[in-house]
């Protein structure tokens, strides 16, 4: 005999008030990773299609708050053959209205008789999913008896924070329900445990539509018309059907327990342990949440000295304590919570206090920043701007067809900026862009061959190495081989192997990694020179782009010699670059790694901070090392002292103590922030979404506007106010490198 399937109804419109700051009605507790690095919803929709197909559930009917339709789509993608329906509230009634629109819709659409319900919230924590799914299959036979069948948790404490529900008499595999009460006080709370017979409510029901459809009826009949009437009149958009307003917003706001489960006669409650938890509080985040050894747990950046029993969460920006016990510490976008444990029930009162009393956003005090967007919208605008926009516009401006090669600059309305001179790097850089696009798909009209001929056949010097400066005319300018040089030539090399295959690109590669082995290396002290004239100051930003270009290469060929290279650089970084003292990244050095005691020696670039982090994170997944402790510290440093807090952009400079030394800010240090929020989220650390959001949406607010379609305002002072007079080809290596990483990360697309 062919297994009834159950439909699963999942509610998750609610607005998870005591969940503030995170929780906010723009994006509501189920809409974030709060206990591993799955959202409350696709945690649901998991435990039910964990094994796909399911022998046990058909697809899935979601009910949701109609301005939540994004979020749904966005958080979903990997379901969509398990959905068969969003249902689209157009205003918040409780789970009474939402149970009977949800009936409704199956009414038109399957078998009432013959279709078992399951009633279950989106922002529910169960470990055990096999016996959740066991338990499920128990009460299914019931439900087709007749019954509706509830979930009853058995308790493990007192808690005052759940409802419950008093079983009576067992009838084979379930109990008589002889009474739902309230959420008690402790000592009621105790005095149900002792009782023995007193379960957890957890708000999941089983049983067939046309029994529900009976009861809502017959208890709540004016409910029942108008829900039935949204669904008939609703409109629909592929499988999402948007209830009509008319009729729904007159619903009452009543939960289905109080209108259907406290009145019906024919409930049955099953008794379940599975590992149940109702994610309501942070008190209850806290009790399941992984702590330290000082019974702590820190979410995002966190410095925890001398504190027991906190539980502390940065979603954006740090947060430290000194010497605290058993607090509750939520710092999310411009709002922060500080509660005693035990009291994070009452954050309810907070959340009605700021409905009474609305505060100003984070918009409204820094402009730039714009508001906020779901990173699935914003992908479409990025990919425009880069394929419709961008590579068009530097494919038709950016090269150089008199004297070969590519442009310097160009003025702010687009036209040449005729310099005497063109940096080499920039051309190797723009070799990089149009091959990384190239894999990507664009057949824009560039040759890319013929910029790697004239690199390697203008700018490699007999003697061996790349030059640093070309004339406007394409002979030889400054013949100084730099470090920093040949490592972007090694890198636009990379991406083009990668979309072409072409030895000729191997071969220069090649002779690069000989020139700077045989000429630049310094085998004495580690690391390399940063030219062949040996200046008296070295650097870490080329070994930076050393170890860009090293990545790049063994990600490529799956070399190991490239990943030694990379190690080699790494290690540099550990034992010289970054200050532990005051986690920042040194600049400048004496030849022998030494700190140097020049004007140069305090000197702090953020933008640096942001493009360590990126690669660290980078290296740590090609070379299965944790690097993240020393990237949170830099990210910090560079976040509390490295961003203006008048405008939300990140410092061209500060010092060691994190005083600002260059107060402008430059367009490259924000998109390498955004290339950090990328790869810290991808490493597991949560609350990064925001961030990475609202860095592409400053990137677009204040450096892609102004200028021409696909160019950029380079630099703005501290007020906010442009500066640049001039668009520097250069700078498109940072924004498309960071575009492309957006893209990878909002649409899921790990090849990009």
């Amino acid at each position: 005999m062919k297994k009834t399937k159950i439909v699963p109804v999942i509610l998750s419109g609610g607005a998870g008030q005591r969940l503030w700051p995170l929780s906010i009605q723009e994006r509501p507790k189920q809409f974030h990773p709060l206990l591993n690095d799955r959202t409350l919803i696709q945690a649901t929709l998991d435990r039910l299609y964990f094994n796909d197909p399911s022998e046990v559930f058909s697809k899935a009917i979601l009910v949701a708050n109609s301005s939540q339709s994004d979020l749904i789509s966005s958080q979903t993608n990997d379901f969509l053959e398990m959905i068969d329906a969003v249902i689209l509230e157009p205003a918040i009634r409780n789970t009474g209205p939402a149970l009977a629109a949800a009936v409704a819709h199956i009414q038109r659409n399957y078998s009432l008789q013959e279709t078992l319900v399951l009633i279950l919230p989106a922002d529910h924590h169960i470990q055990d999913v096999e016996a959740f799914v066991n338990y499920m299959e128990t009460g299914a036979k019931a439900a087709k008896d007749g019954f509706i069948v509830t979930f009853g948790i058995m308790p493990d404490r007192p808690e005052t924070g759940y409802g419950y529900i008093k079983s009576g008499a067992e009838s084979g595999d379930t109990n008589d329900v002889e009474a739902f009460v309230e959420k008690p006080d402790l000592a009621t709370a105790e005095k149900y445990i002792a009782d023995g017979r007193y379960l957890w409510n957890g708000g999941i029901f089983l049983f067939r539509a046309d029994v529900m459809k009976e009861a809502c009826n017959r208890f709540m009949p004016d409910i029942w018309a108008q829900a039935e009437s949204s669904v008939i009149d609703a409109t629909s958009d592929g499988k999402k059907i948007y209830l009509n307003e008319a009729h729904y917003s007159k619903c009452e706001n009543i939960s289905i327990d109080y209108s259907v489960m406290e009145k019906a006669k024919n409930i049955k409650v099953l008794p379940v342990q599975m590992g149940w938890n109702d994610i309501g509080s942070w008190d209850e985040i806290r009790r399941l949440a992984l702590k330290d050894a000082g019974e702590n747990t820190s979410i995002g950046d966190v410095i925890s000295i001398d504190s027991k029993g906190s539980y502390v969460r940065a979603d954006r920006g740090v947060v430290a304590t000194i010497g605290v016990d058993d607090l509750i510490i939520i710092s999310s976008g411009d709002n922060l919570l500080i509660s005693k444990s035990g009291r994070t029930q009452d954050v309810k009162k907070i959340s009605a206090e700021l409905a009474e009393s609305p505060r100003c956003s984070p918009s409204e005090k820094h402009p730039g920043a714009g508001t906020m967007s779901s990173s699935p919208q914003l992908a479409q605008r990025v990919r425009s701007w880069l394929f419709d926009e961008a590579l068009p516009y530097w494919a038709a401006r950016g090269l150089d067809d008199i004297n070969g090669g590519v442009v310097e600059r160009l003025h702010l309305d687009g036209s040449l900026k005729p310099d005497n001179y063109k940096r080499l790097r920039v051309l190797a850089r723009q070799i990089y862009v149009f091959s990384h696009a190239q894999t990507l798909g664009w057949k824009g009209d560039v040759d890319v061959l013929s910029l790697i001929n004239h690199l390697d056949l203008k700018g490699w010097l007999p003697e061996g190495g790349f030059i640093h400066l070309f004339n406007r005319d394409g002979t030889i300018k400054d013949d100084t081989r730099d470090c920093y040089d040949q490592a972007f030539v090694l890198l636009g090399l990379a991406w083009n192997f990668r979309v072409t295959g072409d030895e000729h690109s191997r071969r220069i590669a090649n002779k690069t990694l000989d020139f700077i082995d045989d000429r630049l290396k310094d085998n004495i002290h580690g690391g390399y020179h940063e030219n062949l004239n040996r200046p008296s100051l070295r650097g870490s930003n080329c070994h930076m782009h050393l170890l860009e270009a090293f990545l790049a290469w063994n990600e490529m060929t799956g070399e190991e010699r490239f990943l030694e290279r990379a190690s080699e650089i790494v290690e540099l970084f550990q034992t010289h670059f970054f200050d532990a003292d005051t986690w920042t990244l040194t600049e400048f050095f004496e030849e022998d790694w030494s700190l140097t005691c020049g004007p140069n020696a305090r000197i702090v670039m953020p933008g640096h901070h942001f493009e360590w982090i990126w690669l660290l994170v980078k290296y740590s997944g090609q070379a299965k090392q944790d690097l993240l402790p020393e990237c949170r510290k830099l990210l910090a440093f560079a976040q509390t002292f490295g961003i203006n807090p008048k405008t939300g952009m990140v410092y061209d400079g500060v010092d060691k103590d994190g005083l600002p030394v260059d107060t402008n800010s430059r367009c490259w240090p924000q998109t390498e922030a955004l290339k950090a929020y990328i790869a810290l989220h991808q490493s597991g650390l949560p609350g990064f979404d925001e961030r990475i959001d609202l860095a592409v949406e400053l990137l677009f607010n204040r450096f892609l506007t102004g200028v021409p379609k696909g160019a950029w305002m380079d630099q703005f002072d501290s007020n906010g106010k442009p500066i640049a007079d001039t668009i520097p080809a250069s700078t498109f290596y940072h924004v498309f490198a960071a575009f492309t990483e957006f893209l990878r990360h909002a649409e899921g697309n790990q090849t990009l």
